[in-house]
């Protein structure tokens, strides 16, 4: 930025670097609130719902946790726990083990990834039961827990989107052509309505 070489930011953006040129990514706030609606439809106002999430701090999360918890909340659901689990499967399998534990009425769990929300699924099936589990990056590994109804969703981005328009964004910079300060690459819900869509 000193020596006057515009900065775009690919997938993942710095709040406080303002000196940027664009950020290319995803909408992770509205991913997290897509997920948060998508678990909401499939409750009722007033049931428990927990969130597990990826390391404390980081700003990704932040975003999709944030987006979550707003949404299950306006939808009158109680958010009775937000856990980090490091976006490791085995640490969520543990998380939401103890969530189980301390809160035997949860109905529902979101994930801030997917790793997580497969992990949550292991814990569900070990303690018998049957919980909405919503995670978020549509990984191979989700994909199929989605189509075999162990996962109810994931919120998709699109990785191969983020590359291409990250590449266009920084040459029409490079040339001075103006562009958008948020390139945005989009966000779906995935559910068995449409996994068949995803799953290459």
């Amino acid at each position: 930025v000193q020596a006057g070489i515009p900065v775009v930011l690919i997938d993942t953006d710095l709040a406080n670097f303002t000196n940027k040129t664009a950020f290319v990514g995803t909408d992770n706030k509205l991913g997290g609130q897509l997920g948060g609606e998508f678990i909401a439809k499939a409750l009722r106002a007033g049931d428990e719902v927990a969130i597990i999430r990826g390391a404390a701090g980081d700003p990704v999360h932040n975003l999709r946790e944030g987006g979550a918890k707003e949404a299950l909340e306006k939808a009158g659901l109680k958010v009775v726990a937000v856990q980090p689990a490091d976006s490791d499967r085995a640490k969520g399998q543990t998380v939401a083990e103890n969530l189980l534990t301390a809160n035997p009425n949860l109905k529902a769990i979101f994930a801030t990834n997917d790793e997580m929300a497969l992990g949550a699924a292991n814990a569900a099936k070990a303690a018998g039961k049957t919980l909405v589990i919503v995670g978020f990056d549509a990984s191979p590994d989700a994909l199929q827990a989605i189509q075999d109804g162990v996962l109810a969703g994931s919120i998709a981005q699109f990785a191969g989107k983020i590359g291409e328009l990250g590449t266009i964004t920084a040459a029409q910079v490079a040339r001075g052509a103006a562009v958008e300060a948020f390139v945005n690459t989009g966000v779906e819900v995935v559910s068995q309505d449409n996994v068949a869509d995803f799953i290459k």
